[in-house]
């Protein structure tokens, strides 16, 4: 389930300029988590496997404020220009692929929350359209944005030195490096 709510303002300055500001906040929970409770012996792969519960019990949130500038078409020319500062949170980073990875601790979601994946603080794009003589049309679309978080390599590390209990500790870290 997902509350949404938004609010916005927006004002005209001279015959063809709009400027407008929207601020926007979704609220979303009973997300789907696969959660570890366990293991069993599985003859397959001749060793432990992980017994996954499939729970609704994730929320996620988003809150972003919107602004752009907009300058309709006169004078053989439009444009928009936009900004979003935005910030998005989940748990486990895992709400729409439940196998994934999963918790790295399942007895405490609490653990988990933080930036999702996809999270884009900035994000700054230009658009236009110009006619040219000759029917000619140039329609242009600029984009700026901040990176999103780059953390795989911290869900491998800590689960490669879970299971360095029955190994040397030279081997785990050598584990731990992939």
């Amino acid at each position: 389930m997902v509350q949404q709510m938004n609010v916005g303002i927006q004002r005209e300055l001279g015959r063809d300029i709009v400027v407008r500001a929207d601020y926007l906040h979704n609220y979303g929970t009973h997300f789907i988590i696969g959660r570890t409770i366990g293991s069993v012996f599985n003859p397959v792969v001749g060793g432990p496997d992980s017994v996954i519960n499939l729970e609704s019990s994730v929320k996620t949130k988003y809150d972003g404020l919107l602004v752009s500038v907009e300058k309709r078409f006169s004078h053989n020319y439009q444009f928009r220009a936009s900004y979003t500062l935005s910030k998005a949170f989940n748990y486990a980073n895992d709400d729409q692929i439940p196998f994934s990875n999963g918790p790295l601790n399942p007895n405490n979601l609490q653990l988990e929350y933080g930036p999702t994946p996809n999270d884009q603080r900035h994000r700054f794009t230009f658009s236009g359209i110009l006619d040219l003589p000759a029917g000619i049309h140039l329609s242009p679309i600029f984009t700026l944005a901040s990176g999103v978080q780059w953390i795989s390599w911290y869900r491998e590390a800590v689960n490669a030195f879970r299971n360095c209990s029955a190994m040397r500790v030279a081997d785990c870290f050598t584990l731990a490096q992939i």
